[in-house]
């Protein structure tokens, strides 16, 4: 990937871009997440008071929690998010395929590692408490019909969070700077999942994907979201989670058992994948990690100053505080 650009980022039209605004874009975040966790469970009793048989449907919950974001909190985001004004529309490069390939690889091989790591820290916290962290996408495999399911996770879930986070809150942030926007952009993207199973890799994954639409366009973060979530919904669409299970509680009987053979090959070929792209990653990343440079923006302040204007700010405090801990309390539930 060519990282070296001279391109100031765009001036908001009007008048310059302050805390306050950044304060106001936290409490927008924040008043969204907080419709979605509680007017969604409020939504959701009322439809199991009124539709009983709907509500014990096996694909009731699984297809709530999906639908709630985007019918309820993107929607108000999107019409809050007009009161911060928003900078020009910069001019837009081609992301040639080659350096699409390299942004992919390196999207794939950086959410894998850190989904290790957080396994890793996952069976430690274990051990030590008791309790095991889960990752709420898994639960999605119960009662969705796999169209419905690729449809949302491949095709709603993507576009929404992009024009979202990367289309509303990136061109925002970067107005402090390019690298002060994505990275700030990427935490708060991962803190919105919610949940230690998704937060590092999220993070990771949510650089890429600013450095795609920063640098060339929205519709290529777009285009890598829909790529990095589609072996997930794959998997959860058409392959039966239960035979891993049994396949790692008995290796031996597995082996010899026909019916584990598509999972056994399946599970080969996905660690062979995860194997190159980890190690593409960090080839990507360690032959151009020299030649990387993000434009500063030219308002003089000190990047160590933005980062406390941006933590400091009351909205952005308010959303970071609530996510955490809902992060804190999907480890003991």
């Amino acid at each position: 990937m060519t990282f070296i650009s001279r391109r100031p980022p765009e001036p908001a039209a009007g008048r310059s871009f302050g805390q306050q605004d950044i304060s106001l874009l936290g409490w927008i975040l924040f008043i969204m997440a907080l419709c979605v966790q509680l007017v969604g469970p409020l939504l959701l009793w009322l439809i199991s008071r009124l539709f009983p048989t709907l509500a014990q449907a096996p694909w009731y919950l699984p297809l709530s929690s999906i639908l709630l974001p985007m019918l309820l909190g993107y929607p108000l985001f999107f019409l809050l998010i007009r009161r911060i004004p928003a900078p020009a529309f910069p001019h837009r490069r081609r992301m040639p395929p080659k350096e699409f390939l390299s942004a992919l690889v390196t999207a794939f091989g950086l959410s894998y590692l850190m989904n290790i790591l957080t396994q890793l820290f996952a069976g430690w916290f274990s051990r030590q408490t008791g309790y095991m962290p889960q990752n709420p996408l898994l639960g999605l495999e119960t009662g969705l019909p796999a169209p419905l399911l690729l449809f949302l996770t491949v095709g709603a879930a993507p576009v929404l969070e992009e024009l979202t986070f990367r289309g509303m809150v990136l061109p925002r942030l970067r107005q402090w700077g390019e690298l002060f926007g994505i990275v700030c952009t990427a935490l708060l993207f991962a803190l919105y999942h919610g949940n230690l199973s998704q937060f590092f890799y999220s993070f990771a994954v949510g650089l890429v994907l600013g450095y795609a639409a920063s640098r060339y366009s929205l519709r290529y973060s777009i285009a890598l979201h829909v790529c990095l979530n589609l072996p997930g919904a794959l998997v959860l669409s058409f392959i039966d989670l239960s035979a891993f299970e049994q396949m790692a509680a008995s290796p031996a009987g597995s082996l010899s058992s026909p019916e584990n053979l598509l999972p056994l090959l399946f599970s080969l070929f996905l660690s062979l994948f995860m194997f190159i792209t980890i190690a593409g990653a960090i080839v990507i990343l360690a032959g151009r990690c020299r030649d990387f440079h993000l434009p500063r923006s030219e308002d003089g302040l000190p990047e160590r100053v933005k980062y406390q204007l941006f933590f400091c700010s009351t909205g952005i405090a308010l959303f970071i505080s609530m996510h955490v801990l809902l992060i804190a309390l999907s480890l003991f539930l």
